[in-house]
């Protein structure tokens, strides 16, 4: 097999390749998939995921790859018993470092399908302060407080692309409407 010369060791082309891979898959993930998950959906939906489905798909991965470790690789009692502690070991790790990616990937792959469409009124509360103008969005399942800028960046965007007023525009208990699209697996986002 050919491979490369690095501080007087040879690496395989197929080592190089799967690295390769991996640096690229981080690197979507990192740069696209991520600042579109971010952009695309309010903080609200993406804690929803983390506490409700994230962790179950972190133990299905898990448990897909000790059931075909326990199939394909495992002849003895004593490797099952290896392979059960690896997979602990598997579901701990994925947990820590893993479930961050899982989340972006999942509510990725919801916008690719739209459901339906939910529209929320939300009440628009501002206050006027030496500093500036603080605003909060109020509605039966969303509030939207003046430290979340980025919310409020979102929705302000869209109103923009929608030719309509701005937020701080808006006079204090004025009710505005923002329309949600539902993705493939339930979750709403802006878009």
């Amino acid at each position: 097999m050919s491979g490369i010369t690095i501080l007087k060791k040879k690496i395989d082309k197929n080592t190089i390749i799967f690295y390769s891979l991996f640096i690229l898959l981080f690197v979507v993930l990192n740069f696209y998939v991520q600042p579109l998950v971010k952009r695309e959906y309010l903080q609200d939906e993406i804690n929803k995921f983390n506490d409700h489905f994230s962790w179950k798909i972190n133990l299905i991965i898990c448990s897909c790859i000790l059931l075909f470790v326990l199939v394909f690789k495992t002849k003895t009692i004593q490797s099952r018993g290896e392979a059960i502690l690896v997979f602990l070991l598997l579901v701990v790790f994925t947990f820590i470092f893993f479930t961050k990616i899982i989340t972006n990937i999942s509510l990725y792959v919801n916008q690719l399908a739209i459901k339906g469409k939910e529209k929320e009124v939300l009440s628009v509360y501002t206050e006027k302060t030496e500093q500036g103008k603080y605003i909060h969005l109020s509605g039966n399942k969303i509030s939207i407080h003046d430290s979340d800028d980025e919310n409020l960046e979102k929705i302000d965007e869209i109103r923009n692309k929608n030719r309509v007023k701005p937020l701080n525009e808006i006079r204090n208990r004025d009710t505005i409407n923002i329309v949600f699209k539902q993705g493939l697996f339930g979750f709403k986002y802006l878009k």
